[in-house]
């Protein structure tokens, strides 16, 4: 609920109005997870006067380096953890970064925007079909490049301060769920199924 978002965020130490970027990998520095670009990117958002309520949240080993590159204030950096904590951090956020880019997910992004929490990812993986299309979940960079993402997570920023994020979410979570549930790819499995059986019937 909006009443627990809110109260993980205090206790995180992020205010009403922060717009707090959320990414993590077990290892945030590897070349296909992203690692050479993103402290590039990080460069760039805090250098950026538009981007001062902009907060940073980073998960994984390797995320002390960062802490050379935010200031203090604007960073809270947390060790790997369990993968059930994992629904809460994103619930307390306001965009999931990904900057993989060689990845058959990253099932983070499913995660991420299950919560109600939009991405900004690279056209890769599961992003082409679960963000891509889908704008209320997010947005796509279209080069895989440190500047093309930068711009990207930019616009997303400035986009959430003018607008609603908590109907933002909800727009996100509803677009979300038909794709991502269980329910939705158990019955995408049986239909399937269904079309090769009739297919093998045929033969």
């Amino acid at each position: 609920s909006s009443i627990l978002r809110e109260k993980y965020r205090e206790k995180l130490g992020y205010n009403v109005d922060d717009i707090v970027l959320f990414f993590g990998a077990m290892d945030l520095t590897h070349p296909r997870k992203g690692g050479i670009l993103l402290f590039d990117i990080v460069r760039k958002l805090i250098k950026n006067e538009e981007l001062l309520k902009l907060k940073f949240l980073i998960i994984g080993s390797n995320s002390q380096k960062f802490q050379e590159l935010i200031p203090k204030n604007r960073l809270i950096c947390l060790d790997v953890v369990p993968p059930s904590d994992l629904p809460k951090h994103y619930n307390a956020v306001d965009i999931f970064l990904s900057p993989s880019v060689e990845d058959a997910g990253p099932m983070m992004v499913n995660q991420s925007i299950m919560c109600g929490t939009r991405v900004c990812s690279f056209e890769i993986g599961v992003a082409l079909d679960m963000v891509k299309p889908n704008k209320e979940c997010g947005r796509c960079s279209k080069k895989i490049c440190s500047d093309s993402l930068y711009e990207v997570i930019r616009e997303e920023v400035l986009y959430q301060q003018l607008n609603n994020r908590e109907l933002l979410r909800q727009k996100c979570a509803e677009v979300a769920f038909p794709l991502t549930s269980k329910y939705s790819i158990s019955n995408k499995w049986i239909k399937t199924i269904n079309t090769i059986s009739k297919q093998q019937e045929l033969l």
